[in-house]
């Protein structure tokens, strides 16, 4: 048969001749995960000629070898964002090699490199990631802006390093007047209170725990209901506006001038414009395995 290769959430159909009408599947198919043998009870045997299997986040990583008839069939189970249909931006840096201007995974508009961000290749688990030193940075206006309604943003970041104010402002947009009044929503650290924050009009904010280390950060704008998540775990939550954004910056807040430009690593950004908390913690363990990323 073939060796191929099959996105976690996708159906792998197979369809296959017997020697027997009569046959079992139990005798016609043996299936190794990685060279040890495995019994994938969520496939469906009900007909002997065909089987189909969908693989979950269990699978991901691992190579199972389907021996059909004496003929075989090697498949090998990637990982990708859930629900990318719902996707208003996403920007992985994983395979990228330039990022002057970085691609949007799902249309609307890539963002452009202001200095130079860098690429520093296999950083984390075997991924690329793009590096910001003080005066680089990331902008981009949106095609169709996500008003009025509830966003939520995952993000893979490390803090390297804390220049102005003890304060590192990680995501932001184009928006707003020198005193942040228009300033529609940003995620930072504040080193100097040792917290998280996140801002839409007024803002919510950790209790502890900024340090150095690679984290996910599930950001959710959502009126009364909005949250922020470090790791998987709820790190503050209270009522904040939506976030109605007409652009994204990167490791810098264009109103507050020059000051607040950040020293951090990003590997991957996605930006629903929708509430995605049914699917926070499939995201948020994507998220995990592909950059190694431990959740708590």
């Amino acid at each position: 048969m073939a060796d191929i290769s099959i996105t976690q959430g996708d159906t792998l159909e197979v369809t296959y001749s017997v020697s027997s009408d009569t046959g079992e599947l139990d005798n016609i198919l043996d299936i190794t995960k990685n060279n040890t043998s495995q019994n994938l009870n969520d496939i469906d045997v009900k007909n002997v000629k065909k089987f189909t299997w969908s693989p979950t986040n269990s699978h991901v990583g691992n190579t199972y070898l389907f021996d059909i008839n004496g003929e075989t069939l090697n498949v090998n189970i990637t990982n990708r964002i859930p629900d990318i249909s719902d996707l208003h931006a996403w920007f992985d840096a994983s395979d990228k090699t330039d990022v002057s201007v970085w691609e949007n995974e799902v249309d609307e508009i890539d963002l452009t490199a202001i200095n130079s961000p860098t690429i520093v290749n296999d950083a984390k688990n075997g991924n690329n990631i793009v590096r910001y030193d003080k005066e680089d940075w990331h902008t981009g206006n949106w095609i169709n802006s996500p008003q009025s309604h509830p966003n939520h943003v995952f993000f893979v970041f490390r803090v390297r390093s804390s220049h102005y104010d003890n304060n590192e402002y990680m995501l932001g947009t184009p928006d707003g007047d020198s005193n942040g009044k228009r300033q529609d929503f940003f995620f930072r650290t504040n080193n100097n209170e040792n917290r998280w924050s996140m801002y839409k009009s007024s803002g919510l904010s950790s209790s502890g725990g900024v340090d150095y280390n690679w984290h996910i950060a599930s950001l959710l704008y959502n009126g009364s209901s909005s949250h922020l998540r470090i790791d998987g775990v709820e790190v503050a939550s209270g009522s904040l506006d939506t976030a109605s954004s007409t652009g994204l910056t990167i490791s810098h807040i264009p109103w507050a001038d020059n000051k607040y430009k950040s020293i951090i690593d990003v590997g991957e950004l996605a930006f629903y414009p929708i509430n995605k908390t049914d699917k926070e913690s499939d995201i948020e363990q994507y998220l995990s395995s592909k950059w190694d990323i431990p959740l708590q």
